[in-house]
């Protein structure tokens, strides 16, 4: 860990008729305490231009009580791996099946845009460990407070090129995921106890999630199931998203969403894939793809569930939306940060080459419509797996990196709880881009909108001329400061292995604002695959709020390691040290 690298975004005015580019964020939730209803739809002003309902139902918890927590990984036998294999290429053969079908040109589509300015790239500067201080720090100082590796092996885990880390955390409580494996750890990362997802779910595949309400005190733990013949106990029909509600120390109950839960014959024989969490105050979002056993995109689908009854163990009412102006898109990626409206957002595709088209969709917490606006952004590249940042070993992880929204945030500019106004309100979306389009690498893409009037104002991207920084997942915290996890690619040539980066966006950045980014944790040997991602979290620290809890990951001695990484301010040191062991 050392070096941090700043950037800075263009900024400028939108006019009429003109699109001007200017600089921004965003990703999943934190949840709140349950507030009154109503006030989300005094925030946003927008007019949509359209909505899809939301249907209604109940579920009932599937097991109850903790679950056996088993460390060792049982092998998984020849047809087993054959079907995660089946599960994974039938995915990818369904998304690229959806850009041939493409039209091979639209009007909104712009030819070419301006290279990024030499000032928006970042520039590398050096960080430094709380604990090597000579003495105290300034309060601006970037830090990071807590930083560990994980070891998969030591608890006979496995770990993948594609790891996507996640984690939820409250003061010394601190549970991580990641393919193929979890762990929780009762003292603040300082040790682990290694868990295996298959232990107690027979037709795990490998993506999950987790994270923390911090208003019930609970964490929801997501493990997705294989499709095929080894999918759910329903026949291999079916897969399924098996969602554990935990308390810090141990699981309390545990939850079967399937896609037959909608009642829709629409999602008979059908299967999740890609599903992430996010919190509003009141509900549990999950979003996922939909695909038919045949192998074909159905639909993006979105369900929420009531957190109290969830955190209760209880039959939880639940509303889901998918079809109509869910099949439009790409993959829509939910906000971290929340509280009585959920945003989500997504690139509407016009063309196989520069595109400008992104949908913001919302949902207030006392409403059931999912409502949506379009809006005319900067040109990017379209990206389906064919970007390039080929590294040390002679690999390309950039080969498996498509244009899903993998970061969002909301930004609070306006007090809570006595002022309801969103005029401040920001906020940042998240993507991959491959290299064109005046941009020599692969980089993340940024859109960034005015909560109330889904205006674009910026553009806050992730760029530097010598590295590709891809799977950017951010958080806002209590001070609505945005926080970032990201992967980064050096070419071969430099002979530096891919590292994980933090950095922030906040009020000592400077005029105009960019990120700070500061190497995490570097690769100590080469990496072994032509593939990364597909996500990683980056979300406020519970309970002191104006720090960042992030995960991220790294090849070292024979495996790929994932880690949790604790940064923010010396400003906040002391509430990190306050509350990191209760």
């Amino acid at each position: 860990m050392g070096r941090v690298i700043r950037s800075r975004w263009s900024q400028a005015a939108m006019a009429v008729g003109a699109l001007a580019v200017a600089g921004y964020m965003m990703f999943g939730s934190f949840g709140e305490k349950g507030g009154p209803l109503g006030t989300g739809q005094m925030r946003v002003s927008a007019q949509p231009s359209g909505s899809v309902a939301g249907q209604t139902g109940s579920l009932a918890p599937a097991s109850m009580g903790p679950i056996a927590e088993v460390a060792v990984l049982p092998e998984r036998t020849a047809a087993q791996e054959a079907a995660f294999e089946a599960h994974e290429q039938k995915a990818k053969a369904a998304m690229a099946a959806r850009v041939a079908a493409l039209p091979s040109s639209d009007s909104r589509v712009r030819a070419s845009a301006a290279p990024p300015l030499a000032s928006e790239q970042t520039m590398p500067r050096t960080m430094q460990p709380i604990d090597a201080a000579a003495g105290p720090m300034a309060d601006n100082t970037f830090t990071y407070f807590e930083a560990n590796q994980l070891n998969p092996a030591a608890g006979g885990l496995n770990a993948s090129s594609v790891s996507e880390p996640a984690v939820a955390q409250n003061g010394k409580y601190v549970f991580e995921t990641w393919n193929w494996g979890a762990a929780r750890s009762v003292n603040g990362g300082n040790s682990w106890s290694y868990i295996s997802p298959y232990a107690t779910m027979a037709d795990f595949c490998c993506d999950q999630d987790v994270i923390y309400d911090k208003g019930r005190d609970r964490m929801f733990w997501l493990r997705q199931g294989l499709s095929g013949s080894f999918a759910s106990p329903l026949g291999g029909t079916e897969n399924r998203d098996y969602i554990t509600v935990d308390n810090g120390a141990a699981a309390l109950c545990t939850y079967d969403i399937r896609p037959s839960i909608t009642g829709n014959a629409a999602y008979a024989n059908t299967w999740f894939d890609y599903p992430r969490m996010s919190l509003s105050n009141n509900f549990l979002y999950v979003s996922t793809n939909v695909f038919s056993n045949a192998g074909a995109y159905v639909t993006s689908f979105l369900i929420r569930f009531s957190l109290t009854e969830m955190s209760n163990c209880a039959t939880a009412p639940f509303t889901w939306w998918g079809g109509g102006a869910l099949t439009q898109g790409w993959t829509p990626g939910l906000i971290e940060n929340a509280r009585d409206t959920m945003f989500l957002g997504d690139q509407i595709v016009t063309n196989t080459g520069l595109n400008d088209q992104f949908r913001v969709y919302w949902i207030f917490d006392d409403s059931t419509a999912l409502n949506f606006v379009d809006r005319t952004i900067a040109p990017y590249t379209f990206t389906n797996r064919n970007g390039s940042c080929v590294v040390p070993g002679g690999f390309n992880p950039c080969a498996r990196a498509d244009q899903r929204v993998v970061g969002g945030s909301l930004s609070h500019n306006t007090p809570l709880p006595n002022s309801l106004g969103a005029a401040g309100d920001r906020l940042d979306f998240f993507w991959n881009v491959k290299e064109g389009n005046g941009f020599t690498l692969p980089y993340t893409e940024a859109a960034g909108f005015n909560a109330a009037t889904i205006a674009y104002g910026a553009r806050k991207f992730i760029f530097n001329s010598g590295i590709a920084f891809q799977w950017a997942a951010v958080g806002a915290n209590d001070r609505d400061q945005v926080g970032v996890s990201v992967l980064g690619f050096y070419p071969a040539a430099s002979g530096i292995n891919p590292q994980h980066f933090v950095g922030l966006n906040d009020d000592y950045n400077g005029n105009p604002p960019g990120w700070e980014i500061y190497n995490g944790f570097n690769s100590t040997a080469a990496w072994t695959a032509s593939s990364a991602g597909d996500y990683l979290r980056a979300r406020k620290h519970s309970p002191v709020g104006t720090a960042w809890v992030t995960t991220g990951y790294s090849r070292q001695a024979g495996q790929y390691q994932p880690s949790y990484l604790v940064f923010g301010r010396a400003r906040d040191l002391n509430g990190f040290n306050r509350f990191d062991q209760q």
